[in-house]
């Protein structure tokens, strides 16, 4: 297709990303990377609940609550807060969420127009050996090491099989 008919990117600040993927396949480095590349900001679960916390509205008063009771917070109330919280940016990177289809559809009805969608597809034993790596991180005084981004560099020396980690990536329309 010539350049001349293809439709023009979004402007960073309008991109509405979501990053999918199982645990220790990349999805917050990944979402981390893109947020810092173009300027948004990420947004998760933990962090949209807490966001909500810090300000007074209904739902925050609902979320707190919950909280009191000693009980995790349903799905629907979680996806809820990232919904409030997205609502406040014009772009963003969503990591790890929506988690379950209920939390999915809260998002489609809630039109928040994502603009692409990225599927991390790793496989378990991979994700395992991060986990596991990550595990037994020592500082040298033999302290836990609390992980960073970058951390957990893939293995590069000679012989070394490759990360099996690949991204699927759709692109929504928006207007």
């Amino acid at each position: 297709m010539p350049l001349s008919r293809q439709r023009p990117p979004q402007p960073p600040a309008l991109q509405r990303i979501v990053v999918l993927g199982p645990p220790k396949s990349g999805r917050t480095s990944l979402s981390a990377s893109i947020a810092k590349e173009l300027g948004l900001p990420v947004i998760d679960a933990c962090t949209a609940v807490a966001e909500v916390l810090d300000g007074i509205s209904q739902l925050a008063a609902h979320v707190k609550r919950e909280l009191r009771k000693g009980q995790p917070l349903q799905p629907l109330t979680v996806a809820e807060c990232v919904c409030a919280v997205a609502r406040r940016y014009p772009g963003w990177v969503l990591d790890g969420f929506p988690a379950t289809r209920e939390q999915a559809e809260l998002l489609a009805s809630r039109q928040l127009d994502m603009t692409r969608v990225l599927v991390l597809e790793a496989q378990d034993d991979v994700c395992k050996r991060r986990a596991d790596l990550e595990l037994r991180a020592t500082l040298p005084s033999g302290a836990f090491k609390f992980p960073t981004a970058d951390s957990l560099e893939p293995d590069t020396s000679e012989g070394a099989e490759p990360e099996a980690v690949k991204v699927r990536s759709e692109e929504r329309r928006v207007g």
